[in-house]
């Protein structure tokens, strides 16, 4: 997310935070749920003095975005969903989580690189790809668990707030299915790119966010 961080601190104000057991965050516990997430997110926008943020969060980091505007309805002024899943079956959940704790190195390696155009030879793709595999299982088990507590399609459904989706050029989710639960947010897609939209596609993602911002969040 650091790129959207860059590309955003010249206007605005911005706080980036790893999930616990993510980057330079601790895991004190194998265990949390998704309030304890929102909680944590609530910290750093005190923390930042952000009284109204705009929340971005990407995949499973949207579900936390979703469960935060389902909890606290009038503390963000807008969210915007980077490439997630909004309708999930238990199934594809438990095989994923499964996966994640059981799968030998290389399959994982094959799951996480199918992730990226298969055109994405760069530097960044690489580097993305180990650290995602140098990740602790029980780290990547834990944030998964706490993140399928979250009933995103009711959160999405009630939200109130200003709500703007940007999927990749294969979306996460059915553009048609978040309109049926979520009649008024917006949806956006970028050309050329894979999961990673703001890595892949940095420029159209900040275009849409500054045009979404401005008509529809700015106070």
């Amino acid at each position: 997310m650091r790129p959207i961080a860059n590309s955003l601190v010249d206007q605005s104000r911005v706080a980036n935070m790893d999930l616990r057991g993510h980057g330079r965050s601790s895991l004190d516990t194998e265990a949390y749920t998704s309030a304890d997430v929102v909680g944590d997110m609530l910290g750093v926008a005190d923390a930042a003095g952000l009284e109204s943020p705009v929340l971005i969060g990407h995949s499973l980091g949207a579900k936390f975005v979703l469960a935060f505007a389902d909890s606290h309805p009038v503390r963000a002024r807008a969210i915007v969903l980077l490439d997630t899943s909004i309708v999930e079956s238990r199934q594809r959940q438990a095989n994923r989580l499964s996966e994640t704790e059981n799968s030998r190195l290389e399959d994982l390696r094959t799951r996480v690189e199918s992730m990226f155009l298969a055109s994405d030879e760069s530097r960044q793709r690489r580097r993305i790809v180990e650290s995602m595999l140098a990740m602790p299982r029980a780290a990547a088990a834990a944030a998964l668990r706490a993140g399928d507590t979250v009933d995103t399609a009711a959160a999405l459904a009630s939200c109130e707030m200003a709500v703007l989706y940007l999927a990749a050029s294969r979306p996460g989710e059915d553009p048609s299915i978040m309109k049926t639960l979520n009649p008024k947010m917006c949806f956006g897609q970028v050309i050329g790119s894979g999961h990673f939209v703001q890595l892949d596609a940095l420029p159209q993602v900040i275009a849409m966010i500054d045009q979404f911002v401005r008509l529809y969040a700015s106070r």
